[in-house]
Parts: C-alpha cells; sequence; structure tokens
C-alpha cells in the first residue's frame, strides 16, 4: 500500500523556495508496531529540502529491495535495521522492533540520504576534514566512517540532541548548517503522534 501526504512546512523551509516533495512510503501497512500517522509526523518535522529527491520509504521486511543490486552496488551487514540506495533515492526499512529503533534507523537513512544528495561539497569536506574526528563519536557505529558518523549524529540530533551536545562541534554544525539556527525541532515525545 503506498500513502501519500502533504510535507508541512518547518521555519527553515520558509527561507526557500518551495518545491513540491514526491515521497512515497510505501508497505508500512504489513507491520503492526507503529502507526503510519506515527511515521508521517516523524518525517513531517524535518526541513522539506531534506527530503528533496527522496522517492520512497519502504517497510521490506523479506529484503527483496537487495535483489535489485548487484555484488559491486552496495554491501549491507546482515543485522542492518535498514539502507539508503542513494541510486534509487529509496530508503528501506528491514526491521521494526519498536518505536525507538525504527526512529533511529529512519532518521539515520535519512541522514545519508541529505549526506549524499543534499549538502553540498563544501560542506561534505567540512565534515571530512574539520568535524569527523577519530575520538569523539555519538555511538560506536558513528566511528566506521565519516558518512555513517554523519548519520549517527543527523539520527541523534533529533532524537537525543542532549547526548549530541555532548560533541559540541557536531551540534552546532547540524543545528547551524541543516537547521538553519533554529533551535532543537520539537522532541518525538511532545509530538501529536495520534492519527
Amino acid at each position: 500500500m503506498v500513502y501519500n501526504f502533504t510535507k508541512t512546512l518547518t521555519e527553515s523551509d520558509l527561507s526557500r523556495a518551495k518545491t513540491k516533495l514526491k515521497l512515497r512510503l510505501t508497505d508500512f501497512k504489513k507491520q503492526n508496531i507503529i502507526p503510519i500517522g506515527s511515521i508521517v509526523n516523524s518525517i513531517d518535522r524535518l526541513p522539506a529540502y531534506h527530503l528533496e529527491q527522496l522517492k520512497e520509504i519502504t517497510y521490506d521486511a523479506k529484503r527483496t529491495i537487495l535483489t535489485s543490486l548487484t555484488q559491486t552496488e552496495q554491501k549491507i551487514p546482515i543485522q542492518s535495521q535498514g539502507i539508503y540506495i542513494q541510486k534509487h533515492r529509496t530508503i528501506a526499512i528491514f526491521n521494526i522492533i519498536n518505536k525507538d529503533l525504527f526512529l533511529h534507523t529512519l532518521f539515520h537513512e535519512i541522514g545519508h540520504h541529505v549526506y549524499f544528495c543534499i549538502i553540498g561539497q563544501r560542506l561534505k569536506n567540512i565534515w571530512v576534514t574539520d568535524i569527523y574526528r577519530k575520538d569523539s563519536f555519538i555511538t560506536n557505529y558513528a566511528s566506521l566512517n565519516a558518512a555513517e558518523d554523519f548519520a549517527e549524529s543527523y539520527a541523534s540530533y533529533l532524537l537525543n540532541p542532549q547526548g549530541l551536545e555532548t560533541i559540541p562541534i557536531k551540534y552546532n554544525f547540524l543545528k547551524n548548517f541543516l537547521f538553519e539556527g533554529k533551535e532543537r525541532p520539537t522532541p518525538p515525545e511532545k509530538l501529536n503522534l495520534h492519527l
């Protein structure tokens, strides 16, 4: 099942040219852990430009999307909860154990999209050369490489901002360059997730 929704503009969107998003949410009715309304509300709180060019977010418990990838395109760890496929501008969520892990996976994969397709080369270079550090990571997984560090930091900015504030250089980069100096977005527990 495909679910289409209209994105609410955030404060950071108001300073940008309006673009129409054509984002599909598919197959989330095949799970019963998190209602589609909660997924929509979680995505809706992001600046719209973070979602530009993203075509689909799908629930894929059987990992069928991986059959469309060749061996050379992308290596996926067996325990992976989700994947961002840049070539297809698609996020696949493989497993939904609970709401917190789902939201972390969702925002982590959107963070990959932002890193690879939204921020320009100048900001990417700043992240890689000045921000990505070998000694300060929000999670162990973030230490794998600069892209994973960015995705984990992005998810933490949205879900655990107090934790990311312990690494001020990363918190301030996200706040000032991606969320345009706006204070933290509304915490998920204060969102109306009942649709």
